[in-house]
């Protein structure tokens, strides 16, 4: 059976990545497991799991500069009134604000994977790579930066409307007399 992004991965395995226009809530289910795995200390990540973490985030990366991008321009373009455009302006600053945490933590992460890497060709024991035994700071503050990202999206999800930012549009348009190209 296909793992989906509602179902937890097996310890030391990441989560499945959700479909690129999977709605925000998949995404912060995948957070959600993605920071369980790098919050399980005695559990060792390798190179290529980390790798697949860097993958995630810039496919979400991705979506949010899309999402951004799109909710900039509907805004300039709207016809409707001003609670649109302010719903729409305040969508963008918080698209980017999670734009740019996902991009802080893509990079940690890839800072993480490049340690774990140099690690994993000196051939340390267990026992003697850091974050493994017990936390260590590169790996709590890749967690970290993953919990405020997650927070940045439940944001989005708790503002956001089935559809996107382009439905909402259409319906503030309809409901406030304005026309919608």
């Amino acid at each position: 059976m296909p793992e989906t992004a509602g179902s937890l991965a097996p310890a030391g395995r990441l989560p499945e990545l959700p479909a690129p226009a999977a709605p925000w809530p998949c995404w912060v289910v995948w957070l959600s497991q993605a920071i369980q795995q790098v919050g399980a200390y005695e559990v060792p990540l390798s190179a290529g799991q980390l790798r697949q973490l860097v993958d995630g985030l810039a496919a979400l990366a991705a979506r949010l500069e899309t999402e951004a991008t799109c909710a900039l321009d509907q805004q300039r373009r709207t016809r409707a009134g001003m609670q649109a455009k302010a719903f729409l302006h305040r969508q963008y600053l918080r698209l980017s604000a999670a734009s740019q945490q996902c991009d802080e933590a893509r990079l940690l992460v890839g800072t993480l994977a490049q340690r774990v890497s140099r690690e994993q060709l000196a051939r340390l024991p267990h026992r003697h790579r850091p974050g493994v035994s017990g936390p260590d700071r590169l790996r709590q503050q890749v967690r970290q930066q993953l919990v405020s990202l997650r927070a940045a999206l439940e944001r989005l999800g708790s503002s956001s409307r089935p559809g996107g930012v382009v439905s909402h549009l259409a319906g503030s348009a309809s409901l406030e007399g304005g026309e919608h190209r």
